[in-house]
């Protein structure tokens, strides 16, 4: 199971930010694009999510599957 689809993703990271103080915006979530095409709307919901909080997302992998610049 990809962790996008686990459904704890936010809140383990948002402990992680509290118990170590760390600032969201020093961190960067490296994504693959083929976990966007399993489940789009929980995954961009998810991505929302973090970039709301403050972290970056980087797409790894971009292109080598069936990815579009849509999603």
């Amino acid at each position: 199971m990809c962790i996008l689809e686990k459904g704890t993703l936010i809140v383990d990271v948002l402990d992680v930010i509290e118990k170590t103080g760390v600032d969201p915006k020093n961190l960067v979530f490296e994504i693959t694009d083929s976990i966007m095409n399993k489940n789009q709307e929980n995954a961009i919901s998810t991505i929302n999510e973090l970039k709301n909080i403050g972290i970056k997302i980087a797409i790894d992998d971009f292109g080598t599957g069936f990815s579009s610049l849509s999603y």
